[in-house]
């Protein structure tokens, strides 16, 4: 693991309203009355590239779209919470969310997303699908995740940032013999 940084979790304090958090601030459940009011936020910076694993738990079928992320340059309680996060945040050059395709979020299913070096937020499915989407953000200052838990999405953890085992890097790198093991940072 590189540095010492927390593992990474929601905010515990700057959330949607319709949002409530569990499992030691690694799980966020909106309530299914209303497809918004579910912006949420990472509790500490994200590091440059470093993906943000989310699980998705629950969805609804009565509503359209599904999750929402991205990043943004603002401190989360410098932020006024509107209740989506596209159109309302992304007005701001400061703030960049993107459309999660719906194939990507069904139940139990698992995403990654990050901030690539050139400004694009990229969003990867577990069976390998990517979707990227420029934006203004500049990615050698700091920002924090934007998870909106918008529309089917109602329940979603963070997984961590999965690492290759350091045993297995060594074996790759010194004898291209070792086994690649994806393991999360809890």
């Amino acid at each position: 693991m590189q540095g010492s940084l927390k593992a990474i979790s929601f905010h515990p304090l700057v959330k949607g309203r319709l949002i409530t958090l569990s499992e030691g601030g690694r799980r966020v459940t909106r309530d299914k009355s209303s497809f918004c009011n579910g912006l949420t936020f990472s509790a500490r910076p994200v590091r440059r590239e470093e993906r943000v694993c989310l699980r998705i738990h629950q969805s609804v079928g009565h509503w359209r779209g599904s999750l929402r992320v991205g990043f943004t340059h603002v401190s989360p309680e410098q932020t006024t919470l509107p209740p989506l996060a596209i159109p309302d945040l992304t007005r701001c050059p400061l703030y960049a969310a993107v459309v999660v395709p719906d194939a990507f979020c069904g139940p139990d299913s698992e995403i990654h997303f990050w901030l690539k070096r050139d400004g694009r937020v990229r969003v990867k499915s577990s069976d390998g699908r990517k979707y990227s989407e420029s934006s203004a953000l500049n990615a050698r200052c700091p920002v924090w995740a934007i998870i909106d838990v918008y529309g089917q999405t109602t329940a979603v953890t963070m997984l961590g940032e999965p690492l290759i085992c350091e045993i297995c890097m060594y074996n790759i790198h010194k004898q291209s013999l070792g086994t690649v093991i994806l393991v999360y940072v809890r």
